[in-house]
């Protein structure tokens, strides 16, 4: 027990057991101080002092002041005190001291008065008597206070893994599963694998087949950050395998070795003619279960690769390598070259598919490539309209929801047929109605996640937009970025300042004239210190011509501009930056 509540006791049984004839009211309000304090007392905040009571050690503020308690008429000081009996204690004079001691809280503006317990009014004398001594608890747990007002704990909307963990059907939420469908349909952070998450590209992948089934060919595609290359090779992949071919894939790092490729090759081939119905009769005669084992020597040079695959003769296959760029060794290149070369001298069923980062060959290519026969050069450009518009309604028809016709143009001029543009636009616009529990993805919704998306989809350009174009929009550098990517361009992103001059005043509301068209150009064309280069200048038969250096670039500059589109919401794109974008919320 506490040393308080100890003497506190103590005293009562005290005033209990002894007789006295009369009793004081003002004693046995000493009493009730002890035992049930008045609330809302500004000592009980102090230090040192029981809630609404006097100091800690039971005195009174005189006696605890150093003050000789004053002697009232029938009562005796402390130092001649005589006990208290309660058989002498009336029923009358405990309620005059209680209302007493209400009266003077009441008047003291300190609250209520003495508190007892509830339904004490009803009580008689002696139960009122034992009420008293089920005192107040004044100590709270602070923890258990805090623990009350947390909220919720935070929790994942997607039931993951339900057939694996046997998840009750019932406690699925509308939102979570939508989630679930759009991030597998919409997936901007990681490619596509399989062909029916895949739309477009239609043409590339039949010159990609007829290069490699019917001219014999290898292949070396290019294209810039988030174009779509490495989907690409995935369903080129995929389609190949179907087809029976023996398909290897190698993604490339910048430690990587030719042993290294070439032990993958030969695993990959190795695991798919074991797995082929006649997997044995291959094996038979190659001579070996494992093609690593044909490599004689252990010496994984390009003549040991040549002899390894010239017993796939009768079996036509594939290698696709992937991130070429990552390669800093140029030996190495010039190794692949140099086996590229001689696999076509020979007729060999093999083709090698190299897809690498760039905008020419030049940039991820040793020169000895130059002189390898029998070799496709192929460039990814941007998606067409009707390739956007067949994704995004593909993809919204797989995840259940519905594109407002204006929210389809919209996101097809925002994209400029940049997949990984395309797919954070659908994502984030759809992950905004679903906030909403909406089933229809309206132009509002598009609005205010716009700028999020210029970050999500290349926070650099982003960043160099801003830095060229300033506070303030609308100037020159703004102008002449929108007006070269409303500009008609050719299939390789090439458009000349003479067709820009002809949609000049639809398009920026002011002529050629008015722009200091060319000074801009020719800013936005240079590397100015940190500041790299977005248009590239080239000189044409008809005239000056530019390019976007990376495509991307012009995605951004059509989401820094959303505004200029028709019936785009101008408030909810004032405050789209403030748009605190969460995952789905819970059940609807």
């Amino acid at each position: 027990m506490h040393p308080i509540d100890k003497k506190i006791f103590t005293r009562l049984i005290r005033l209990l057991r002894k007789n006295r004839r009369s009793v004081s009211p003002s004693e046995i309000v000493d009493v009730v101080e002890m035992i049930d304090p008045v609330l809302g007392s500004p000592e009980a905040d102090k230090p040192g002092t029981i809630s609404g009571g006097g100091p800690r050690d039971g005195r009174t503020p005189d006696k605890a002041a150093g003050k000789p308690a004053v002697s009232e008429p029938g009562r005796k000081t402390r130092n001649d005190e005589r006990v208290l009996g309660s058989p002498e204690v009336g029923d009358a004079d405990l309620d005059a001291a209680v209302s007493e001691q209400r009266q003077a809280a009441d008047n003291q503006n300190e609250g209520p008065g003495v508190v007892v317990a509830d339904g004490a009014e009803d009580l008689t004398g002696a139960e009122r008597k034992s009420t008293m001594l089920r005192t107040v608890s004044v100590r709270q747990s602070e923890l258990a206070k805090h623990e009350s007002n947390l909220p919720d704990a935070p929790s994942f909307n997607i039931v993951a893994n339900a057939r694996l963990w046997r998840r009750d059907q019932g406690n699925l939420n509308y939102s979570g599963e939508v989630a679930k469908l759009y991030r597998d349909v919409f997936t901007p952070t990681r490619p596509k694998r399989a062909y029916k998450d895949f739309s477009g590209r239609r043409d590339m992948i039949e010159s990609i087949i007829q290069a490699v089934e019917e001219e014999r060919t290898h292949v070396v595609l290019l294209g810039e950050k988030g174009i779509g290359k490495t989907s690409l090779a995935n369903i080129v992949g995929e389609c190949a395998k179907e087809a029976g071919y023996l398909v290897a894939r190698v993604t490339c790092s910048a430690d990587l070795t030719f042993e290294h490729l070439m032990r993958s090759i030969l695993e990959q081939f190795s695991n798919r003619i074991a797995e082929a119905p006649v997997g044995d009769l291959l094996q038979k005669r190659l001579g070996a279960s494992d093609l690593i084992d044909l490599m004689e020597d252990d010496a994984f040079d390009v003549p040991s690769a040549i002899r390894v695959f010239q017993k796939l003769a009768e079996n036509q296959a594939i290698v696709l390598i992937d991130d070429f760029e990552r390669i800093e060794c140029n030996d190495f290149k010039v190794k692949i070259a140099e086996l590229m070369e001689i696999l076509s001298d020979q007729g060999a069923w093999l083709s090698l598919l190299i897809f690498g980062r760039g905008a020419r060959a030049v940039d991820i290519l040793p020169d000895a490539f130059e002189t390898v026969p029998n070799v496709t050069w192929l460039k990814l450009q941007p998606m067409k309209e009707e390739e956007c518009s067949h994704a995004i309604r593909r993809g919204a028809a797989s995840v259940g929801i519905r594109f407002d016709e204006p929210v389809v143009d919209a996101l097809v001029s925002l994209s400029q047929g940049v997949p990984s543009a395309l797919q954070w636009l659908c994502l984030l616009s759809i992950r905004r109605a679903t906030q909403r529990y909406a089933s229809d993805v309206e132009l509002q919704d598009l609005a205010e996640i716009v700028g999020l998306a210029a970050n999500k989809v290349d926070p650099k350009l982003s960043a160099c937009y801003d830095d060229l174009c300033g506070a303030r929009r609308g100037q020159s550098i703004d102008d002449t970025l929108y007006l070269a990517v409303r500009t008609p361009a050719d299939s390789n992103g090439i458009f000349s300042t003479e067709s820009m001059s002809h949609i000049s005043f639809d398009a920026i509301g002011r002529s050629m004239v008015e722009l200091p068209l060319h000074k801009a150009l020719s800013r936005l064309s240079k590397n100015g210190g940190e500041q790299p280069a977005v248009l590239e200048k080239m000189q044409a038969s008809g005239g000056t011509c530019y390019r976007f250096v990376d495509p991307t670039m012009r995605s951004i500059v059509m989401m820094k501009n959303v505004g200029r589109l028709a019936d785009m919401p101008d408030s909810l794109i004032e405050k789209a930056d403030n748009i605190e974008l969460l995952p789905s919320p819970g059940a609807a």
